[in-house]
């Protein structure tokens, strides 16, 4: 896809769905960061249409609001190389030619491929590039959601579009913005059983888009409505004889249980992990161990907790993303036992590491739970899980400041 429209269509899908801002109001916005320039609501329709903007001073203005907006660093420098190469690519048309996304005759399999790299770093994905793949999907394939014959150009958008937008859920998981995420899921499960049928299509299947469904909404309300969802749909995999599906299932729902729900769940947790594979192909842990986990340290069951350790040991060698997940489980483990100088260590090396990768949601919770760890110290027989309730209160409060929390507009 070209720069320029890859520009302007980032500019307003950002400026609509992710930060929920008019354009007179985007415009009032930067006006308080330009002093030599006018920005007006005219000029953002012209940047929204191609034009990049006219100096650095109006750049540097729009990079603020979105900084302020919830774009990360690394969101921000792929921005600010998409306006560099849309000014060249005005200059230049024929150094960026490029046929549209949704035309490709490889549309399909491209769109499987990217999401077959998932999970990876917020840092390492484009999201100008994602969502203007996902906006050409979107305007080829319009309203009418007819299967269209296979082997077709049409059918083969259909194709892209659920995965992209499955795509897009994953990026909006771990950048943070978790409702949008649950947008692009409903919206998916609605477009796969009315273009594709019970079997959906590749990774998008029709039974593990309403799972992740179902756990985006757990992990985002707390409530026992999606989680009651998850565990009838593990009752049905054990009831088929899908002992380790059942077990993953039922792990996910744990971990959102109200404290009520969990402590009748606990009965079945034995059951459960005795289904569940040691290690899988690839190296891989499975994720019903550290779902467990997180859930036994929470109600403060160590012995289950310890017993699980040596379990997840090999999340520590797969990769930097999974490495990050062990420094805030155990660092969330020693804390609650009350030995800090262990968190300390945990939540300072996790935080290096997300600022690397870009974890959004880790990257605000660390330092929290640092400073938790400070307020312990200044407090002889402090309560653990009080400081932990208010590290998880002040993470939501500040993750719906930032407008990443709930996301505004609509998928």
């Amino acid at each position: 896809m070209d720069s320029t429209p890859a520009m302007a269509i980032f500019l307003r899908y950002w400026r609509s769905k992710w930060a929920g801002l008019s354009r007179a109001q985007l415009a009032l916005s930067i006006a308080a960061h330009c002093r030599r320039h006018r920005v007006t609501e005219a000029v953002i329709r012209e940047w929204e249409r191609g034009q990049p903007p006219a100096s650095t001073e109006e750049l540097d203005a729009l990079l603020a609001v979105m900084r302020k907006h919830g774009l990360s660093e690394f969101e921000l420098e792929y921005v600010r190389r998409a306006v560099f190469a849309a000014c060249l690519d005005r200059h230049y048309p024929e150094l960026f030619a490029a046929e549209e996304f949704a035309q490709r005759p490889d549309v399909d399999e491209e769109a499987e491929r990217s999401l077959g790299k998932w999970p990876q770093s917020p840092a390492s994905r484009n999201p100008v590039e994602l969502v203007a793949q996902f906006q050409s999907l979107l305007q080829a394939v319009g309203r009418d959601i007819e299967p269209a014959p296979p082997g077709s150009q049409r059918r083969r958008q259909q194709v892209a579009l659920a995965f992209t937008r499955e795509t897009m859920n994953w990026y909006c998981g771990i950048t943070d913005r978790r409702a949008l995420g649950v947008g692009h899921l409903a919206a998916n499960l609605r477009f796969l059983e009315d273009c594709f049928g019970p079997g959906g299509v590749g990774y998008c299947t029709i039974r593990d888009t309403r799972r992740d469904l179902l756990h985006a909404t757990g992990w985002l309300t707390r409530e026992d409505e999606p989680v009651l969802g998850l565990l009838e749909m593990s009752r049905q995999a054990e009831a088929a004889g899908n002992g380790w599906g059942a077990a993953d299932l039922f792990a996910t729902g744990l971990g959102y249980a109200s404290t009520e729900l969990r402590s009748a769940l606990w009965p079945q947790v034995d059951r459960h992990l005795a289904n569940t594979p040691i290690i899988l192909d690839g190296g891989l842990v499975p994720a019903v161990w550290d779902r467990v986990f997180g859930s036994a340290v929470t109600d403060g069951k160590w012995a289950l907790a310890e017993s699980i350790v040596p379990r997840m040991e090999p999340m520590w060698h797969i990769n930097d993303w999974s490495r990050q997940y062990m420094h805030r489980y155990m660092g969330h483990f020693a804390f609650l036992r009350g030995d800090l100088d262990e968190a300390e260590e945990y939540f300072a090396a996790g935080l290096e590491i997300n600022q690397e990768l870009g974890g959004a949601h880790e990257v605000l919770l660390m330092p929290l739970w640092l400073r938790a760890c400070e307020q312990a110290r200044k407090r002889p027989g402090y309560d653990p899980v009080q400081l932990d309730e208010q590290v998880w209160r002040e993470i939501k409060r500040i993750t719906r400041a930032r407008r990443e929390w709930a996301g505004r507009g609509k998928v």
